[in-house]
């Protein structure tokens, strides 16, 4: 159903994650770009279904708020943690960031 959706949009943002932490071309990274886009864009609506699916209503505000912050903060940290993670690491380290991030949210869709 949609959670093996959700798990599968989060393991195509992986995937193009990793590869954009590996490319070694223009062509490659701008290939493993459109890849992450496309996971990402599958997560949000995706997320949304698996929500009202599974939270009872009195809950949904709450639990679309889980959804919707992180997309509100990321323009804000965003710029912060990039700046430092290129100054003081490798530009890379701006997609390996995502990995851990991606195989907790596989295991907590899973789980719940």
């Amino acid at each position: 159903g949609a959670r093996t959706v959700f798990r599968s949009a989060i393991a195509v943002f992986l995937t193009g994650s990793l590869m954009c932490a590996v490319s070694s071309s223009l062509v490659a990274f701008v290939a493993a770009r459109f890849l992450q886009g496309i996971g990402g864009a599958m997560m949000v609506p995706v997320g949304r279904i698996v929500i009202f699916r599974s939270v009872p209503r009195t809950e949904l505000v709450k639990a679309i708020s889980f959804l919707t912050i992180p997309s509100q903060l990321g323009p804000v940290i965003g710029p912060v943690l990039g700046g430092f993670i290129t100054t003081y690491y490798h530009w890379r380290w701006i997609f390996l960031i995502n990995v851990p991030i991606s195989i907790l949210g596989m295991y907590l869709a899973s789980r719940y």
